[in-house]
């Protein structure tokens, strides 16, 4: 005769946001979601950084320097990130500003990370400016940046567990 027995449990999970991204992280990003070389990548990302018009005539470049292994924002970004985060998600989304240390050894940290210059040019207000795979990298920057300085994720997650026992 067998008899069973379940266990189940709730767990809180609690998750940091990622870091903003430097070079080598946009790199790798963009080849594992979008399956570029780091080529394409770098020379989307140059063309993003030189500028595009955005209607007005006069070239706007669209995120900050991309040759960096810096993970930090300046405080303008901060609180640009800040702003549109309240404004875009509400404040639970954001519960202050997040610096980061950059890991690698002998950074040079003369630029900042890779962002956007300005955060309220979301990916869908540039779907009729940016070509596709401009807007994909674009994207990918806009997210990780905003993401970069959002509250952490919390989730609930349920465990259940099943114990069996032979008796005699």
């Amino acid at each position: 005769r067998h008899t069973r027995s379940f266990h189940v449990t709730g767990v809180q999970t609690c998750a940091l946001p990622i870091s903003p991204f430097t070079t080598s992280t946009l790199t790798q990003e963009a080849s594992r979601k979008l399956g570029f070389s780091t080529e394409r990548t770098m020379q989307v990302a140059q063309r993003l950084f030189q500028g595009v018009d955005l209607g007005n005539g006069q070239m706007e470049g669209l995120i900050s320097y991309h040759r960096t292994d810096s993970t930090t924002l300046s405080d303008k970004a901060l609180e640009e990130a800040a702003s549109a985060i309240r404004d875009m998600f509400g404040g639970d989304y954001y519960d202050g500003p997040r610096r980061y240390q950059t890991r690698v050894k002998n950074a040079q940290e003369a630029h900042e990370a890779i962002r956007p210059t300005d955060l309220r040019l979301t990916p869908a207000r540039l779907e009729g400016v940016l070509d596709g795979d401009d807007l994909k990298v674009y994207d990918l920057i806009w997210k990780r940046t905003m993401a970069s300085q959002m509250a952490p994720r919390r989730a609930a997650a349920s465990c259940c567990s099943k114990a069996a026992r032979n008796r005699c």
